[in-house]
């Protein structure tokens, strides 16, 4: 039996503007089934509505702080994944923040995330993202970052999903 059961398709250069970086991103209580996936106009299968019991929290930061990687993991013994890393920097240490960033250490969450083409993309699609370690510096001086950096991260079977605008659109008018 063989083992290659792959469809490949053509990628053609793209010659668009390409930002790279994060601009915004949605977090909420992680569920199963959060998402929901369906094929685009295209044909390629995107997530079109999300489950309506979860509240979205919408985290901001300054511009080129925050960035968001899926990297494969492969073996020869067939355990193929991604792990997607989501990196968020909050200036300036104060209460709320902190309070803020102690619930993202304890917590499983799925996430939205907007990148600097105005795409959106999941995070926790099959399983939950959890933190891998957030910090708190001051910096040492005075033009180094006082700041929280926090780091969530999933393992997924398949790279990140694409989030059509409509979904994101329905969290903030309250799913």
């Amino acid at each position: 039996m063989a083992c290659n059961s792959v469809t490949l398709a053509n990628i053609a250069r793209d010659c668009e503007s390409n930002l790279g970086g994060i601009r915004k991103v949605y977090l909420a209580i992680w569920e199963s089934g959060i998402f929901q996936t369906s094929a685009n106009t295209s044909g390629d299968t995107v997530v079109s509505s999300v489950t309506s019991s979860v509240t979205w929290y919408e985290y901001n930061f300054r511009k080129n702080t925050g960035t968001y990687e899926s990297t494969q993991t492969v073996s020869d013994a067939g355990n193929n994944y991604y792990t997607s890393t989501l990196t968020m920097v909050f200036s300036r240490m104060e209460a709320a923040k902190r309070t803020a960033v102690n619930a993202l250490g304890m917590g499983e969450v799925a996430g939205i995330v907007e990148d600097c083409n105005g795409k959106f993309w999941t995070l926790g699609f099959d399983e939950p993202a959890s933190t891998t370690g957030n910090s708190a510096a001051t910096g040492t001086a005075k033009t180094d970052t006082n700041a929280y950096t926090v780091v969530l991260a999933a393992d997924s079977a398949e790279l990140p999903y694409e989030v059509l605008p409509s979904v994101v659109e329905s969290l903030k008018t309250g799913n």
